[in-house]
């Protein structure tokens, strides 16, 4: 082949990747949904900020070593779980284990067991109320208090468990849900994320000022990225990849640094 067809044809083709990049660096998407109601530092309730809290930046660093693109939307948390056990999401951030979630999604596992390793951080749950209600424990709940938490949580199931009384628990759309009606005197304790309660406190201080958090927690809890069956179907490999370099990162200096940066 002649020297100048050569350079020529070479031209040609260095042309024709440069008119096309996303043939030559094309990334798998993978759409994500989380809870629309911040938990700092791991979600600061909007993936567009500078910080968007601590296991979406895990997250888009995860995508950048696996060369793929995250989409990630924000929606009412029972939501998030309803979209990917019908299969509307590849995924969900930040999902304690229970069992009837199998029926939604896809935990990592390893011998049939859940794998701790590859959580993605660990969150507690405590009791919050204000002084006058004279709640100093968890058995104190038992004597026909009322209590609220967020709907679709899973501590509600463990909550039941311990001896609360269905008709004792009231289910609200979120924390600042919740503390409006401890103040008002609708119920009696709330039981919450600790990271929930603590954000509405620091951006409404004078309206739950007298609000007090109760020790010890109720219940410590591991969060995953729970799968839909269908994305693991078609994307076990990569499920796995991703579980794995959740782990790593979180195991890592780098995850101190981004922690830092909260």
């Amino acid at each position: 082949m002649p020297v100048n067809f050569m350079v020529a044809f070479s031209l040609i083709t260095s042309i024709w990747l440069i008119s096309f990049p996303s043939i030559a660096i094309a990334k798998q998407a993978v759409s994500l949904v989380y809870n629309s109601e911040p938990n700092p530092p791991f979600n600061m309730g909007n993936h567009l900020l500078d910080k968007p809290g601590v296991t979406i930046e895990v997250l888009n660093k995860v995508a950048d070593k696996l060369n793929l693109k995250i989409n990630f939307m924000r929606m009412p948390w029972k939501r998030c779980l309803y979209w990917v056990k019908t299969n509307k999401a590849d995924g969900t951030i930040d999902a304690s284990f229970k069992e009837e979630r199998l029926k939604i999604g896809v935990y990592p596992m390893k011998n049939n067991k859940l794998d701790q390793t590859k959580r993605n951080n660990t969150q507690q749950y405590s009791i919050f109320t204000i002084p006058n209600s004279k709640i100093t424990q968890f058995d104190d709940l038992l004597d026909n208090k009322k209590v609220s938490v967020t709907l679709g949580y899973s501590v509600i199931s463990e909550l039941y468990q311990k001896g609360i009384p269905p008709d004792n628990l009231t289910e609200t759309k979120g924390s600042l849900s919740s503390l409006n009606m401890l103040i008002n005197g609708r119920v009696d304790a709330i039981v919450d994320l600790d990271t929930n309660i603590e954000n509405q406190r620091q951006r409404y201080q004078s309206m739950f000022n007298e609000v007090i958090k109760i020790s010890p927690p109720v219940i410590s809890k591991n969060y995953y990225l729970l799968f839909s069956y269908k994305f693991i179907s078609n994307n076990k490999a990569l499920a796995n990849q991703i579980w794995s370099s959740i782990a790593q990162i979180r195991d890592s200096k780098e995850y101190q640094e981004i922690l830092g940066h909260y």
